[in-house]
Formats: structure tokens, sequence, C-alpha cells
């Protein structure tokens, strides 16, 4: 019983085609004049329907993030600026490295988003001299509570440098670093440790930044084997502004280039921005194969060349009608639909 109705089913199913492809026939070779005007009729509001239609590329986008856990992620990410860090490796001589990091870094300060600076903070130094005033600070506290950051080891070191005799071998010290002109950020740190008690404190902070096999004697995020320097820079929006994310990473190639030592660079921003290339490649490639597929599967079926090389502008048609009427609903498109 099962079957005859799906049977029924079929049969009434393939007459309703046959009558439709009936009428298309017929109205087509009876009016064609009259079909044509229509399909003009049609193509022309879609077409200035698509012509104002918004197509997102973002990927963010492809979503919906009015609501739920996404806009949680998206929301964020603009509020904490999490993920946003640009990494940079420069690779060369150990004696071009300083240089060029100093140049690389007032090019990367220079690149411009929308006319304000593409970075807030570009870090490439151990001791920033930019936060000279909050390490002072930092250092006030440390040698103030010594027990959160001296191994227990080192309790008697640092008792001992309260001896009346080591009291006045630091002053001293003091005096000679204040005398020799030092800058104002030494100041700040001189006189939140008169008695220079980060001497015990200091290797341990040291001793933690050990896990990127650092240079301990440049001042510079260098590899102990000086042929390699990390620079981190943090942009001034966040990764899901793909709009400045695209202008950032023009400007960052741009800076990259003249460069005399080999500079390569990671960071969120750049994955968004290539892996956005890479989808856009992507979906062309697909549309130009499945042309090709579909074209090869006509004319192998019909053997005629004239309903084969018109296909193309039937699918052209049918796509702008589409995408046309879904813009008079919708704001904006992505293009992976």
């Amino acid at each position: 019983m099962g079957t005859g109705i799906f049977g029924g089913a079929t049969a009434r199913v393939q007459q309703g085609i046959e009558r439709h492809l009936e009428w298309i026939y017929r109205i087509t070779t009876a009016r064609p004049r009259l079909v044509f005007l229509c399909a003009v009729f049609l193509l022309i509001p879609a077409a200035l329907s698509l012509y104002s239609t918004r197509f997102e590329s973002d990927i963010f986008k492809l979503f919906p993030s009015q609501k739920g856990p996404l806009r949680l992620f998206l929301e964020s990410l603009e509020w904490t600026g999490g993920a946003k860090e640009a990494y940079f490796l420069l690779e060369g001589d150990r004696g071009k490295l300083a240089a060029e990091a100093e140049a690389f870094a007032e090019r990367l300060r220079a690149v411009r988003v929308d006319g304000a600076p593409g970075f807030t903070k570009i870090t490439y130094r151990v001791f920033d001299t930019s936060e000279a005033e909050s390490f002072a600070r930092f250092m006030g506290y440390a040698v103030t509570h010594p027990q959160l950051f001296l191994e227990p080891a080192d309790a008697e070191k640092f008792r001992a440098r309260f001896a009346p005799r080591a009291m006045d071998t630091a002053l001293a010290r003091t005096r000679t670093e204040l005398a020799s002109q030092v800058g104002m950020g030494m100041r700040d740190l001189i006189a939140a440790d008169p008695l220079a008690l980060r001497d015990l404190v200091l290797p341990r902070l040291k001793a933690a930044s050990q896990a990127l096999n650092l240079d301990p004697e440049s001042p510079y995020f260098l590899s102990r084997d000086g042929r390699l320097l990390i620079m981190i820079a943090e942009p001034a929006r966040p990764v899901n502004d793909m709009a400045f994310a695209r202008k950032l990473v023009a400007g960052i190639n741009e800076a990259r280039k003249g460069a005399g030592v080999h500079i390569s660079c990671a960071g969120a921003h750049l994955s968004a921005v290539i892996d956005e290339s890479v989808m856009k490649k992507n979906i062309v490639a697909c549309i130009v194969s499945s042309l090709f597929v579909v074209l090869g599967l006509f004319f192998f079926t019909y053997r005629r060349f004239l309903p084969t090389f018109l296909i193309p502008l039937i699918l052209s048609y049918g796509v702008i009608l589409a995408l046309g009427t879904a813009g008079l609903f919708l704001p904006s498109i992505h293009i992976i639909s």
C-alpha cells in the first residue's frame, strides 16, 4: 500500500513538472518579446537592490550575534582587548637587530588607521622607559614586602642589608647614582629603593623570564644566540573589527618593507585577515570549478554548444534575482551565503 501511495505521488509530481515545462515552452515560443520584457523588468530592480546590498566578509558576521554566547564572546573581546597582540620576530645579525628594532618600532608607531594610531603600545625592551614610574612603584612594594619575592634562603642576606656599614655603603651608591645625571625613570626607582634592596629581588624576577631563553645581558627581548629579537605590539582595536584589521595589516606590511633583517609576524588580526582572504579565494575557486563541471556535464549529455553557453547567463540571472530579492529584506548578506 505504501508503495502505491509513493508511486502515485511521484507520478503526480512528474505530471506537474511536465505541465510546467510545457507552459514555459509555449509562452516563450509564442510571446518571446513579452518574456524578454518581463525578465528585464525583474532584473533591473534586482540589480539595483543588489548594488545597495552590503556584502559581509567578516567571519564574525556569519553567525547571529545579537544575543547568546557569541555576543558575549564578541563583547568580551571588545571590552578586554583579549587575543589582540601582534608578535614580530626580527631575525638577522646581532649587530643589526637593535638598530633595526628601533627603526621598525618607529615605523609601527607611525602606522595610522582612520587618522588614529594603529598601535597603543610597542614593547621590545626588558625595561621600557615609558613604564619607569609603574616599575618604580612595583619595586617600592617589593622591597617593603620581601616575604613575597625572596627565597627563604635569601632572608639572611636581606637582613644583613640593614647593618650600619651596609646601609652606609648603599646610601653612598645612591648618592653617586643621583649625581651621575641619571634619567627621571632611574631617579624614581632610586627614590623608591634608596638601600638598593632590589639587587636581591631582581634576580628572581629575571629567572622567570628565562623560559623564553633570553639574553640576560641585553636590554632587548633578544635570544641567547643574538640572532632573534621579539617585539610585541598592541593594536588599538579588537580583532573582531575587520575593517580596522585589514588597514592595520596593510600598514604592517608597509612598515616591514626595506628592513635590513627578516621580519615575520603573527597575531589575531593578521590571522583574521589571512583567513578572510583564503575564504574569498576558496569561494571563487568553488564557483568557477562548479560552473565548469555543470557545463561539462550538460554538454556531455546534450552535445549542443548554444544551450551550454547559455547556462552561465541563466545562472547569473538567477543569482542576481535571488540576491536582489534577499537584499530587499536583509541589511547585509555574507559572501559565503
